[in-house]
């Protein structure tokens, strides 16, 4: 960890950088020793307090405590000298503020990563919402004693599991409390503790021209437990609905006929899918939605043992050939009990893939459907839906089969990227490729050595001539290649730092380098066969 002092004529920074962030501490500047004198340890721009305290202590004697600003957007931390003190100084922790897409949320909405809660009055009291933990709580009252003996150390801290509160002061000597709350970043976390159980969701009308889609869209981590063509005419003017199996059975579909009439809508029931025990033992846990999908001349499926069917859509191109076969005007067939017995109340949507999607791809990777969901530096995906911070053409619904919808996984929707990738959330880098893995590993030659101009060598070398450590050829830090370079195995380009000779050139092999920001690349010695 790297740590710089920089002294200043108003407070103290000290920057602490480590690989993902940095955060600055920050002393305020000594306070007077007048009565209610203030010290004020101000975070840069951009970055809010995380932490807060009366670094000189002596609260309940010398100091009346510390809180957060509320006037401050979060960004000013308090000591307050008491009656009879020498002075106090603020010290705060500052870390820097971002926004997160909102999982519970079909609309995009962006969520804070920090946020800010202030109480005063004779029982003051806040508590973090769901989806958010605390990170501190403060407390001050102007008149000294008034915080003793009621959870308040002498920091002018209260202790995060502690409830947030200072009881039994009163409307005129009154006392205040503030905290810093975080939101929970783990989105199955953040699902279990926010979003409902079940969501509905409609999709925006369709165009009326034939085969056009209403897309319902669940969130993420969520799937459509239940989906039907809302505006009706199946048969008529729809051709149907269905669970769209390149969506991880996310998106709800009602497709238009074409042939006039009102636009299609699709509904969804949108229902968290996830993981339920195993009550046989054989596979340690199940998911509590499966998906099933059969297209054909007669197509057919049926839950295995276990579940029970909550939804059967179905759906042709061709307007009438579903008529006077069991579905009704919503696009759907009546459930059905498919077993006598079923072992918990799991249930089963029957319209999805019919394969479960496998966390590798090989090749181009367009037909990646994982879960995956960072680029290879570890920023996290924008959703596919999302227009922040990266406005976009990929549309879900002219992408049908992309495998891209109300998510944010790593996808090669066009399939002229070199591997899956995303747009990030970072606003200054609008996309970059993802770290999923290749399904299959081939089958490599590695000699050691290498004759001619040493195209040919796949040995494990990396370390150049001059002693520097070769940089992964599928990755853009710290030198970003001229060339996108790809898993190829014609010239032994993969997912390592290995020598080797790409171009085919007269001169050998050679590699980027990590050691020295000035010297991008080196050639390496490889031994002659």
């Amino acid at each position: 960890m790297m740590r710089t002092l920089y002294i200043l004529t108003l407070q103290l920074i000290v920057i602490f950088t480590t690989a993902n962030a940095t955060d600055q501490v920050i002393e305020g500047r000594l306070s007077s020793s007048r009565d209610d004198a203030q010290s004020r340890a101000t975070c840069p721009e951009g970055l809010v307090v995380t932490y807060c305290e009366v670094k000189t202590g002596l609260v309940h004697t010398k100091s009346d405590g510390a809180f957060v600003d509320p006037s401050s957007n979060g960004r000013a931390c308090v000591a307050v000298n008491g009656g009879g003190g020498s002075g106090a100084v603020a010290l705060a922790k500052c870390s820097r503020d971002s926004k997160f897409p909102d999982s519970c949320s079909t609309k995009n909405l962006l969520l804070s990563k920090f946020i800010n809660l202030h109480s005063r009055g004779p029982s003051p009291s806040v508590s973090c919402p769901p989806g958010y933990q605390q990170t501190v709580c403060n407390a001050r009252s102007p008149w000294l004693g008034r915080l003793s003996n009621k959870g308040v150390n002498s920091k002018g801290v209260i202790p995060n599991g502690k409830a947030c509160a200072v009881p039994n002061c009163s409307q005129q000597n009154w006392c205040e409390v503030t905290a810093v709350c975080r939101v929970i970043e783990n989105m199955d976390e953040y699902i279990d503790v926010v979003c409902p159980v079940v969501i509905p969701v409609e999709g925006p009308p369709s165009l009326t021209r034939d085969d056009a889609l209403s897309i319902a869209s669940c969130p993420l981590g969520y799937v459509a437990s239940y989906c039907e063509v809302k505006s009706g005419h199946v048969n008529t003017r729809s051709d149907g609905a269905f669970v769209d199996p390149s969506s991880g059975g996310g998106v709800c579909a009602a497709v238009h006929a074409g042939h006039g009439g009102p636009p299609a809508v699709a509904l969804a029931q949108c229902s968290r899918n996830i993981q339920v025990p195993d009550p046989c033992g054989v596979d340690p846990l199940l998911p509590k939605f499966v998906s099933l999908l059969s297209r054909g001349p007669s197509p057919s499926v049926s839950c295995p043992p276990g579940y029970q069917q909550t939804v059967c859509n179905a759906r042709s191109p061709w307007l009438g050939l579903l008529k006077n076969k069991g579905v009704n005007s919503k696009g759907h067939q009546p459930c059905r009990r498919m077993f006598k017995y079923f072992f918990f109340s799991s249930l089963v949507l029957s319209v999805l893939s019919d394969r479960p999607a496998r966390d590798c791809s090989d090749g181009n990777q367009a037909d990646y459907r994982g879960d995956t969901r960072q680029t290879w530096s570890g920023i996290p995906c924008q959703k596919w839906t999302s227009q922040r911070p990266h406005n976009h053409d990929y549309d879900p619904a002219e992408w049908p089969e992309a495998g891209i919808g109300f998510h944010n996984n790593c996808r090669n929707p066009s399939g002229l990227g070199r591997r899956a990738w995303c747009y990030t959330t970072d606003p200054d880098l609008r996309w970059d490729y993802c770290d999923v893995p290749r399904c299959s590993t081939p089958e490599v030659k590695d000699p050691e050595c290498s004759s001619g101009n040493q195209a040919d060598y796949r040995g494990t070398m990396s370390i150049t001539n001059s002693g520097f450590t070769c940089q992964n050829w599928l990755k853009k830090e710290p030198h970003e290649p001229d060339y996108d370079y790809i898993e190829d195995s014609s010239t032994g380009i993969g997912d390592h730092n290995y020598c080797r000779n790409p171009h085919n050139e007269d001169t050998g092999t050679w590699c980027f380098t990590v050691d020295d920001p000035d010297e991008d690349w080196d050639y390496c010695a490889v031994p002659k066969c």
